[in-house]
């Protein structure tokens, strides 16, 4: 990164688990969690999946749209020269972080965090300055989120299958429809911020249907099952689409990919 690169912070190797809410079958508040890896938000040292899952998709549409232009793009980072595309190595290093923030139940958590916002100080200098760190607050539009991003990471590595680790877009597809259960199963739970005195950015979303659509459009076109497709519960009607942010309109994201791939469509998606 030229004179941009700097020393690792945060390794999260050790979060505590914040939930406000338990779920049956979900991990039990206060335990110990891993979830090492995966991007910053914006001015902050938080991981927020609100805004991952948006964030991957963009990256792997232009790999999708783009192959030979990003194959042959020299990022210069350290996986550079694995004979993996270094936009797929980059996207590659936040799926990992997201499938660490799945619960064993299949909800999705919403953010790994400090308690609260550190001071402009480096990331390794902010290590453990604001206060302790914490994964929290499993919700249903995080959860479709994941799973959409995820189901379409599987669609979109396919062209490189034989350069990653063996299983690694099934073990992507397997995560997806564990979320997509959990999601069907908790419809309306809202993003909002944590339990535990946490005063970080919450990315408050009380409206899981433009995820919702997204991942029945994702799910669709990585399994075929029209059945994924059905369930979406925005259609595409002109003045309700939005332009895709973090707290809505993500539903055009969906659309999107099956635009993209109107060869894959069959019976109420292509039509």
């Amino acid at each position: 990164a030229e004179g941009f690169a700097r020393a690792g912070g945060h390794w999260d190797n050790s979060v505590q688990v914040c939930e406000d809410k338990t779920y049956a079958g979900g991990t039990a508040n206060g335990a110990n969690w891993s979830s090492p890896g995966g991007w910053y938000d914006a001015g902050d040292y938080n991981k927020y999946m609100q805004t991952a899952g948006i964030s991957l998709y963009t990256l792997l549409s232009i790999y999708e749209q783009y192959p030979s232009y990003i194959t042959n793009l020299n990022l210069n980072i350290p996986e550079s020269g694995n004979s993996i595309p270094d936009l797929l190595d980059e996207c590659m290093y936040e799926i990992n972080w997201m499938l660490t923030s799945q619960d064993i139940d299949g909800g999705v958590f919403a953010k790994v965090t400090d308690q609260y916002f550190s001071n402009f100080v480096m990331p390794n200098v902010a290590t453990g300055a604001a206060g302790p760190r914490y994964i929290c607050r499993k919700n249903t539009p995080s959860t479709y989120q994941f799973a959409a991003s995820l189901a379409a990471a599987y669609r979109i590595l396919e062209p490189v299958e034989n350069l990653l680790p063996v299983g690694y877009r099934n073990t992507l597809l397997a995560a997806s429809k564990k979320a997509w259960t959990w999601a069907i199963a908790h419809p309306s739970v809202a993003a909002d911020n944590c339990a535990c005195a946490i005063t970080t950015g919450g990315y408050g979303d009380s409206n899981s249907g433009d995820e919702w659509t997204w991942a029945a459009c994702e799910m669709y076109l990585a399994t075929g099952d029209i059945t994924y497709y059905n369930t979406r519960r925005t259609n595409i009607t002109g003045a309700a689409l939005n332009n895709p942010n973090w707290g809505g309109g993500k539903e055009a994201l969906g659309f999107i990919s099956l635009l993209l791939n109107q060869n894959k469509l069959a019976g109420n998606a292509l039509t």
